[in-house]
């Protein structure tokens, strides 16, 4: 019996027994197309050559038709993989150019060659006025800290308080006047004490 295709048109030599009176499920060995196939009355079958095998695994899925997912998902996986690779690269970029300029670029020190100069203190009806001048006596830029300002009772320690400078950093042999007023102070401080502190908000800034 010759069977025709009637996707690709392929045709191919099976058996007469092969189809039942009342037909069956075929497919094509050549582009896997399925269809309905009743008895053929004409049979020719000795003057065409077999041009593909029969294909009697009517229930198997056709693989071609998994094939343009497996290529979708290794397409996507590819991508994914690539994408990160970018990705990786670009953060060993930054890193290394962060390196560089780590090196290239000298950390700001912070406090060190700075004094405070022409320091006065006055009494006033809100407290404690200190005045007074930070100077960097360094040959480079220095990064100006908090400051600090302790009450001091004869040679005791008080309380400490403390604030920013108006600037956050100076230049060589450069100077900057600062002003604190110290509330509620009591009439037994002394004296007061000027200091740096890194930790510094300058909340109390005046």
């Amino acid at each position: 019996m010759i069977l025709t295709c009637p996707q690709c048109e392929t045709r191919f030599v099976v058996p007469s027994a092969a189809i039942p009176v009342d037909g069956r499920k075929v497919r094509c060995a050549k582009c896997e197309n399925t269809w309905f196939q009743r008895p053929l009355i004409d049979d020719d079958s000795d003057d065409i050559p077999e041009i593909a095998s029969f294909d009697d695994h009517m229930h198997e899925q056709p693989q071609s038709s998994k094939k343009p997912q497996s290529d979708f998902v290794s397409k996507i996986r590819n991508e994914i993989v690539e994408g990160y690779k970018s990705v990786l690269l670009g953060f060993a970029i930054v890193m290394v150019g962060y390196g560089i300029y780590s090196m290239l670029t000298p950390s700001l020190l912070m406090g060190q060659g700075l004094t405070f100069s022409d320091v006065q203190i006055e009494r006033s009806d809100d407290g404690l006025i200190v005045r007074g001048n930070i100077v960097n006596t360094m040959d480079d830029v220095r990064g100006v800290p908090g400051i600090t300002v302790t009450a001091m009772f004869d040679d005791v320690s008080g309380d400490t308080s403390q604030f920013a400078a108006p600037i956050e950093k100076l230049d060589a042999g450069q100077s900057i006047a600062i002003e604190y007023t110290l509330d509620g102070i009591s009439e037994n401080v002394t004296d007061l004490k000027l200091g740096f502190n890194m930790a510094a908000t300058g909340d109390d800034h005046h």
